[in-house]
């Protein structure tokens, strides 16, 4: 089965392919933890048998040339020590990323002038002017990041801007991502200090520790002090590009989620440009732009919760859509769905093959499913049998596959597929729609346990046709024969088989009380009570009657019963019965 399924699913030289990826491996743009987790991954998938030195040795070189030679000075012994090195100088080089020494060719001499780089056999000329070569780089422009938000309270809105002055009149607020969550930040030069709001600490459960010199912050006047004792480090992404962690002490403010000062100013060579408003940095060799967007004007909302005309073209002019839920008439004659299978009289059952092998894992999923055997690693790509979510998920496909269908013409339950029709031409185009669907979406059906065109089929357990539903003659037959139980467990197998048949045998429960009574408690009983309620369930068993389709034009008929053991109840419709209801009474409800 496992060389049928490599050859079905995967490419012929797919180890190949796997070995190319590990081997061609490299940091790049990622971060230190992305690549980790990509070596890992591939580690895994390669089934790679080396010593710790080596694997040491082909992490490390694959990681970007300034951390590579820096984890190369302390030598480290294991993966995981060469991760935590390289975690760190990559804090480090995030802090001194805005350096541009880098991008000059030559160095810097003493008196702060450029030396120019000049060939060995080539002499500078010596009234020619010397230039230097301005470095091109790669720009993005952010102008803030979308998402779930996290909303602490919109106390203080932007001034009202009127014109193209919008720009003069703002200061630069945008968003970034802080833990998932979009959250505001301003970008203030006259802040000596980052800080982060108290109720975004909270929200996000952001690490907290005490600073060692507590200050006092004021704000515009005097008698506004407030007390900062403690600092958070946040980490925090904005655009696609850059993350940074920085340091902030830790205030009550409502403004926004996260100020940044001089102190990030500083640490990133931040150079601002004070008509356009914008704000450039260099990171990893990319330079990052960040554009402030144009302010929303508030829109002043009613206080109470029906809208004039007036006000609701307002709103819809102002926020530029809305969401609107029309009532509409539903037609008094509708079909109930569960009344289509009364009357049918030709059944076709098909039955899918291997139906959780037709559903395909999320490709990049497949390494979750990994497990080893004696001929090496594999990854299963479609869903196995055995995983939590599994069952839910195929149910939910062939509810959304067959959904015009289910209730009309159609019973689905898992890989199972009835279709049910009044005539037999009916039942020939009901059948090429539901195959038309499975050849849509490449479900393939067992034919040998596909059943077509018959008067009565057997479904679930159930023999259904055009007379209603009966028992399995195979069941019955098991039944006729069954041993008189002399252990707990064969009395449990009975009781789960009989009732499973329950809805066929009127006052099911009072009836079987006694045979219940046996599986209570660890030793084993049987009761003259119970010898006779095992043959008589038999009896029941074997000679059930036909319980009938509902049709729901007709009139029901309901009876009911009730005894000091339990309750029972028989739905009928033209003087045969539709079901049996029944139910022990136990507790407070035995003793009223």
């Amino acid at each position: 089965m496992k060389k049928c399924l490599r050859s079905n699913f995967l490419p012929h030289n797919f180890q190949q392919l796997t070995y190319q990826c590990l081997q061609n491996l490299k940091q790049g743009l990622k971060s230190v933890d992305d690549y980790t987790t990509k070596f890992y991954q591939l580690i895994a998938r390669n089934d790679i048998q080396e010593i710790e030195e080596q694997l040491v040795a082909r992490y490390v070189g694959g990681l970007r040339v300034q951390i590579m030679d820096s984890v190369n000075m302390f030598d480290p012994v294991s993966i995981s020590e060469a991760h935590q090195r390289a975690l760190v100088f990559e804090k480090q080089n995030r802090r001194v990323g805005g350096s541009s020494s880098s991008a000059i060719v030559g160095g810097s001499s003493r008196t702060g002038g450029i030396v120019p780089h000049v060939m060995p056999n080539q002499q500078r000329p010596t009234d020619a002017p010397v230039y230097d070569d301005e470095p091109q780089f790669e720009e993005e422009v952010v102008t803030g990041d979308v998402g779930v938000n996290l909303v602490v309270r919109r106390s203080c809105y932007t001034p009202k801007v009127v014109g193209d002055d919008w720009l003069k009149h703002n200061i630069f607020q945008l968003t970034c991502t802080i833990l998932g969550k979009v959250c505001s930040f301003v970008i203030d030069s006259g802040s000596c200090d980052n800080l982060v709001s108290e109720e975004a600490v909270q929200k996000l459960a952001l690490k907290t520790e005490n600073r060692s010199k507590p200050y006092k912050l004021q704000w515009l006047k005097k008698g506004g002090e407030v007390t900062v004792s403690k600092r958070a480090l946040v980490p925090f992404f904005i655009g696609t590009t850059y993350q940074y962690d920085v340091w902030c002490d830790v205030v009550v403010m409502d403004a926004c989620h996260l100020l940044l000062g001089r102190p990030w100013e500083y640490d990133r060579n931040i150079d601002h440009n004070g008509r356009s408003n914008t704000y450039s940095f260099m990171f990893g060799g990319m330079k990052i732009t960040l554009v402030l967007s144009k302010p929303k004007e508030p829109v002043a909302r009613p206080s109470g919760t029906l809208l004039t005309l007036t006000q609701f073209e307002e709103e819809l002019e102002a926020e530029g859509g809305i969401f609107v839920l029309i009532g509409k008439e539903v037609n008094k004659e509708v079909d109930v769905p569960e009344a289509m299978i009364s009357g049918a009289t030709t059944f076709t059952k098909l039955d899918l093959k291997s139906g959780y092998y037709q559903i395909r894992l999320r490709q990049g999923d497949e390494w979750k499913t990994a497990f080893k055997t004696l001929e090496g690693l594999y990854e299963w790509l479609v869903m196995p049998f055995g995983l939590s979510n599994a069952p839910s998920t195929f149910m939910r496909v062939m509810n959304q596959l067959f959904r015009p269908f289910i209730g009309k013409f159609v019973v689905v339950y898992f890989d199972d597929i009835l279709i049910y029709s009044a005539t037999p031409g009916e039942h020939v185009i009901h059948v090429r729609q539901v195959l038309t669907l499975l050849r849509r979406d490449s479900l393939y059906a067992s034919v040998k346990k596909c059943v077509f065109m018959v008067p009565k089929v057997l479904f679930l357990g159930y023999v259904v046709s055009g007379e209603g539903i009966q028992m399995d003659e195979s069941k019955v037959a098991a039944v006729r024969q069954w041993p008189t139980p002399n252990t707990i467990t064969k009395v449990r197998s009975f009781h789960g088989l009989a009732s499973f048949y329950r809805r066929f045998i009127p006052n099911f429960s009072s009836l079987m009380a006694p045979v219940t009574d046996c599986m209570k408690g660890k030793t084993f009983t049987w009761t003259e009570a119970a010898k006779s309620t095992f043959q008589l369930v038999k009896e029941k068993l074997t000679s059930a009657p036909i319980l009938v389709l509902p049709n729901f034009s007709q009139v029901f008929e309901l009876h009911t019963d009730a005894s000091k053991v339990g309750v029972g109840a028989v739905l009928s419709q033209g003087g045969r019965p539709v079901a049996y209801f029944s139910g022990k009474l136990m507790g407070e409800k035995a003793a009223l």
